[in-house]
């Protein structure tokens, strides 16, 4: 069973990231993108946090 909320469309490809921030805290996320997105170059990016308390 999966932990997410909904299925993921065919077009859209979902990847697990993580890195460290200014602070040197671990932030981990996961970056959607379509499947023909060229990712040599840079895009703009949408961040949406959610709280989990």
């Amino acid at each position: 069973m999966s932990k997410h909320i909904t299925e993921l469309d065919q077009n859209v490809k979902r990847k697990k990231v993580n890195f460290k921030n200014r602070y040197g805290f671990k932030v981990v996320g996961e970056l959607y993108h379509s499947k023909d997105c060229d990712l040599t170059t840079t895009h703009p990016a949408l961040i949406v946090r959610a709280l989990l308390w």
